[in-house]
């Protein structure tokens, strides 16, 4: 786990260098995750960053007022 911005959490990823990398742009990938509570309220998104064709990060750009100190739990996103 890394922190970003100070206290907020994140993933970096590590790929081995003998993956090959995948032909795609640098930066976030098309599809992501959305975030809800119990209720069906918006929450957020995660995200998913790919650099030199590898996966590389996964983000929690949340909409609330309170920052998260943890990832979503994976019952609460549904992939778009």
């Amino acid at each position: 786990m890394a922190v970003w911005v100070h206290g907020l959490p994140s993933v970096d990823l590590a790929v081995p260098a003998t993956a090959a990398p995948a032909r795609v742009p640098d930066g976030v990938i098309p599809s992501g995750a959305e975030v809800r509570d119990r209720a069906g309220q918006y929450l957020g998104e995660v995200l998913v960053w790919v650099g030199g064709g590898h996966l590389s990060a996964i983000e929690y750009a949340w909409v609330t007022d309170e920052a998260p100190d943890r990832l979503p739990d994976v019952s609460t996103m549904t992939l778009v």
